[in-house]
């Protein structure tokens, strides 16, 4: 079922029910782009080199679509359904609160997804917003800030020399509606600047008037925006729905009697003619407030924001609800997913590695990656490639016995069917992944004694794969352990080699020629090799002599090198920023996170779980 900003209220109960009731959850996501920079990936990288790696491309690229498919068994025909939600993620601003979100696009990711029909202007014009924990008390403080601003109001606004007469006339308008038996009274068709000066210049002077801007009939009221709402020169990117002329008659509700000390229009007073030009033009009311009627405006007011919040939280609200489930999520080298996920619609990713596993746990505390079984025993010698159109075509064939899942029974139940290839669209890579998942479990329980017929996602038997997500193109780890210690392998094997500029493949091979075959890796212009024979790594720096422009080093030797430097930059960043902050003691608020530099001291962090979702097994010992 596709999922869009118009029909995801009225879908999001049907939604959260399904996530609540299923057996387990597949998930997938469609992304605007891969890599950062056209380095390759260091084969050889740390773990928590790797993640911040994974971190600064969660930072940079957005999910546009979220498959989510939810498997119900029934125990009675012993089969499973489905229900599968395509969503359409986009950080619109519907909301003139909704902070603006600047990200990366890959041409090539662009194009992939446009050769599969996927279709952007549905994303661009009706993709369902989010805000994440950190993007809520983003958007909280500002507007505590613009209320206390508004409060705090004093200092008048320098009136420009030809907008004074207007400034007189509105001035006279105010007394005599003051004067007058009139609860409120409409400034028609105002421009922000106006609104803004009259909002900054009359507000102090009369406590007892309430200013605010009409909207029309497709924008929300915004009481006390006079001021900072209302100025374009402020908030360039901002929707253009707020910069709408309002030419057509104000309702009735809103509009003044007749009354002659009062004019019925703006057209009476005098303006500088480029303001009577045709521009963004909204009406400003005024009314008479006793202080209990501005207390209730101000609490309607507040009521309104918060709830405004809440449903701009949006599809946020879907990732905290399969994390509240604590059932298990299944994914296809879904370690990508899992990141952008938690960045875009949880919180932003910290810094360390340690950090980013318990918050993993915390958001989605149950994962098993399909890429990873297919990688791992007992199924590595059954599958030649992992990449997921192979595996499911593979569990179509013996040994597997391959099983579908039908559409789960209700009038409302939307989902697919196998077969017909609808590759990377979200919900429909998802559907796939968990029809994999289905099978393969059905294949480990084949391998028990006695047989068993079905392997539930809460069986033991899917203990050793539970939180461990592949990595890609790392030579000697295959997995990254969310909820345990990751592998260190001796790399006493492995040797740096610092090369001059266009260096030739042949001349290294001849070097280690002796040592047996080696694997080997270029960064950028040096090399990493890897001896298949490990027993030969002690004789290496014995017989091979520095050259000209060649420096060997041993892969331990070349971290504790690189860690040193890590750490003299960070030292250097750190006096660089204290220097800063002693310059200027209230840097930029809306300065973001991501831009701290990363750390790569790993540091366990107690984090507050925020959510009652636990682990449904403890720490697995399969490696």
């Amino acid at each position: 079922m596709e999922v869009i900003r118009e029909n995801f209220d009225s879908l999001y109960h049907e939604i959260r029910d399904a996530i609540q009731n299923c057996s387990f959850m597949a998930i997938d996501t469609e992304l605007t782009g891969l890599r950062v920079n056209e380095e390759r990936d260091n084969y050889f990288d740390t773990m928590e080199e790797r993640y911040q790696v994974i971190r600064e491309t969660s930072n940079k690229y957005l999910i546009i679509q979220f498959g989510l498919v939810t498997f119900f068994y029934d125990e009675v025909s012993d089969t499973f359904t489905h229900k599968a939600y395509n969503f359409y993620t986009y950080p619109s601003q519907t909301k003139n609160f909704m902070p603006t979100v600047r990200f990366m696009c890959e041409s090539s990711s662009i194009e992939f997804l446009s050769s599969f029909g996927f279709d952007f202007n549905k994303l661009f014009h009706h993709g369902i917003a989010y805000l994440s924990s950190s993007m809520v008390k983003k958007v909280i403080e500002e507007h505590e800030e613009r209320e206390a601003k508004y409060e705090n109001e004093k200092a008048s606004m320098t009136v420009p020399e030809n907008f004074k007469k207007f400034m007189e006339d509105s001035k006279a308008i105010i007394k005599r509606f003051l004067a007058s038996n009139k609860k409120e009274y409409v400034f028609d068709t105002l421009s922000p600047f106006q609104r803004r000066l009259m909002f900054e210049n009359f507000k102090p002077q009369y406590p007892n008037l309430l200013f605010e801007t009409v909207q029309n009939d497709e924008e929300e009221s915004d009481p006390f925006s006079a001021s900072e709402s209302d100025d374009d020169t402020k908030t360039p990117g901002r929707s253009s729905s707020k910069k709408k002329d309002v030419s057509s008659p104000l309702p009735s509700s809103v509009k003044t009697a007749d009354e002659s000390a009062l004019p019925k229009s703006m057209a009476d007073l005098s303006l500088p003619t480029q303001v009577k030009q045709k521009q963004y033009k909204k009406p400003l009311r005024i009314t008479k407030v006793s202080e209990e009627e501005l207390e209730f405006r101000k609490n309607q007011k507040k009521q309104k924001f918060e709830k405004d919040i809440d449903s701009m939280i949006g599809f946020s609200k879907v990732i905290h609800e399969i994390g509240k489930s604590g059932k298990i999520v299944v994914g296809h080298n879904m370690l990508l997913d899992v990141s952008h996920a938690i960045n875009q619609f949880v919180d932003d990713l910290p810094e360390t590695l340690a950090e980013f596993k318990n918050c993993v746990q915390t958001a989605l505390p149950n994962l098993v990656d399909t890429k990873l079984m297919a990688c791992q025993l007992p199924f590595r010698e059954l599958f030649k490639s992992s990449v997921l159109s192979d595996v499911i075509k593979r569990l179509e064939t013996e040994p597997f016995t391959f099983e579908d899942s039908k559409l789960h029974p209700g009038i409302e139940s939307k989902g697919y069917e196998f077969g017909q290839s609808k590759f990377h669209e979200a919900g429909y890579d998802a559907y796939i992944t968990g029809l994999c998942f289905i099978s393969m479990c059905k294949y480990l329980g084949t391998l028990q004694s006695p047989k068993k017929t079905r392997v539930l996602p809460e069986s033991p038997l899917v203990m050793p794969y539970i939180n461990k997500l592949y990595l890609m193109r790392m030579m000697d780890v295959c997995y990254m352990n969310i909820s345990g210690i990751d592998l260190t392998p001796s790399r006493s094997h492995v040797f740096y080699v610092q090369c001059p500029k266009n260096t030739s493949i042949d001349l290294i091979r001849s070097w280690f020629s002796p040592f047996g075959q080696i694997q080997y890796h270029w960064q950028r212009d040096d090399i990493f090799v890897s001896l298949m024979d490990k027993d030969q790594a002690p004789l290496v720096m014995r017989n091979l002599e520095h050259r000209d422009g060649y420096f060997i080093t041993p892969f331990e030797e070349y971290t504790k090198m690189r860690e040193e430097k890590l750490k003299l930059s960070q030292v250097k960043n750190q006096q660089s920023s204290t220097n800063s902050t002693h310059i200027d003691p209230s840097p930029p608020s809306s300065a973001p996170a991501q831009t701290k530099r990363p750390k790569t001291e790993s540091t366990e962090v107690k984090r507050k779980p925020a959510t009652k979702a636990t682990q449904l097994f403890e720490q697995p010992a399969w490696d």
